[in-house]
This record gives structure tokens, C-alpha cells and sequence, in this order.
């Protein structure tokens, strides 16, 4: 499964949309689609916080 496929879904398990992850993150939607695109690791990996992701699944 790609990374934005992954996001999207567990965003959805949290009951988050994409804009209020990327509100969180601090970035808009569209930057944040970027920011994943191009594995910007340190957007990553505030993801992967919000979400409570474990085994780190977007930065291995």
C-alpha cells in the first residue's frame, strides 16, 4: 500500500479528515500530499505521531 493510501485510512480510523491532519501537522492539505509524495521525512513522521502509528510504517 502506498503512503497516502495509508494515511488516508488510518486518518479515517482516527475520525480525522486529511485537512484537520494537515492542520495538526501545521501545513495545508496540499502541501502535506506533497510533503508525503516526495517522503519528506520529518512531515512523515509527524504523521505517523498524530495517527499513533506503530512500527513506524511511513518512514522505514
Amino acid at each position: 500500500m502506498d503512503k497516502l493510501k495509508l494515511v488516508k485510512l488510518k486518518a479515517l480510523e482516527k475520525d480525522l479528515t486529511l485537512t484537520e491532519l494537515a492542520s495538526r501537522v501545521g501545513i495545508s492539505r496540499e502541501n502535506m500530499y506533497h510533503h508525503i509524495k516526495n517522503n519528506n521525512r520529518e512531515i512523515l513522521l509527524k504523521i505517523e505521531k498524530i495517527l499513533e502509528l506503530k512500527e513506524n510504517p511511513l518512514t522505514k
